[in-house]
């Protein structure tokens, strides 16, 4: 592959492989044009004019076939460990999810000021055990307005080091924007989950990724009429997340006793299951802040999180810019054996 004089254009030059029908492509671009011509015959030489420092790389799966001319800039990156495959990943993810933002579809957009309040323990109660608890409380309207509120408990089973799985239970209670709805009317949710999240170290870097599936029970009230507000059943949800964490403390690594941090970590949430028609992107939460290690056992954080959440009807969606707060502990809830 070489690159055209004085532009950013790369020619490739293939041909077919000896002793077989198999045809590989030639493409060059015609000259004072922007015209590709296909199917050329390769010459038997690099194009003329082509780059001086071009170099030959032998097809790996044609040892036999002509050589592909390549920049020695054009090498490519090796994604050299499984953390960094991951945060690739996850990057291509929340490209497409953010794309989904813009889509036709989306007619009516309610921005929102919003404060959230949360305290999160993953206590130890054995080895290889971990009790999750967590409690928040959200509110619209820089605070003012009810949003919802939930607990949260489990079991977490620790496999490896920084690796665990396991799940658990939630109930929420949640009242939507009163822009979407006639009547705000609170409504509840009882949730069951699987969770695998593992921890990674790269340079100064810590990262931490966390998959959830959720299993959600829905209350579903009526909105009109004499049924306005009554509860009506359940609607069974299943909802997918992926949270990619990356963490900095002074120094470098991880979290420090008695060092402040900078953290960050963007969260995609995929729905699916019958009910699920239009919004099949739920929502997709950005956060960026800094923290504090004040024991060690004990943290706080603070940031400005941006939630975009898609309602089910796909044509209305809520951006909330939010300001959270939160607790975390890992405490221990056992004595360990001397």
């Amino acid at each position: 592959m070489a690159r055209e004089p004085g532009s950013g254009t790369w020619l490739r030059d293939l041909a077919s492989e000896p002793g077989s029908g198999t045809w590989l492509r030639y493409l060059a671009r015609e000259p004072g044009s922007g015209t590709w011509l296909r199917n050329q015959a390769p010459p038997e030489a690099p194009p003329a004019g082509a780059h001086p420092a071009t170099q030959s790389l032998q097809l790996p799966c044609c040892p036999k076939a002509p050589t592909l001319l390549r920049h020695p800039a054009s090498t490519s990156l090796r994604l050299r460990t499984p953390t960094i495959r991951l945060a690739a990943a996850a990057a291509l993810i929340i490209a497409t999810a953010s794309a989904s933002e813009s889509q036709e579809s989306i007619r009516h957009v309610v921005d929102q000021k919003a404060a959230w309040l949360a305290f999160t323990g993953t206590f130890p109660i054995s080895d290889n055990w971990r009790l999750l608890t967590e409690t928040q409380i959200r509110q619209y309207d820089a605070g003012r307005q009810p949003m919802q509120r939930f607990v949260r408990t489990g079991l977490l089973r620790v496999l490896a080091p920084g690796v665990r799985f396991g799940g658990g239970y939630l109930f929420a209670h949640t009242s939507p924007p009163e822009e979407f709805v006639p009547t705000v009317v609170r409504t509840s949710e009882h949730r069951t989950f699987l969770q695998f999240d593992m921890n990674a170290a790269t340079g100064s870097f810590a990262w931490n990724h966390r998959y959830r599936i959720e299993q959600r029970w829905l209350e579903r009230l009526g909105t009109a009429g004499p049924d306005s507000a009554k509860h009506l059943g359940w609607n069974y949800v299943n909802r997918a997340r992926y949270l990619a964490r990356v963490t900095r403390s002074q120094g470098g690594g991880g979290t420090k006793n008695g060092k402040s941090y900078f953290t960050a970590y963007d969260e995609l949430f995929i729905s699916f299951g019958r009910v699920v028609r239009y919004n099949v992107f739920d929502q997709n939460r950005a956060f960026v802040g800094v923290g504090h290690q004040w024991s060690p056992k004990l943290r706080a954080e603070i940031g400005y999180l941006n939630q975009f959440v898609l309602r089910g009807n796909g044509t209305d969606a809520e951006r909330n810019h939010t300001l959270l707060l939160a607790f975390s502990s890992d405490a221990p809830l056992y004595r360990k054996k001397k």
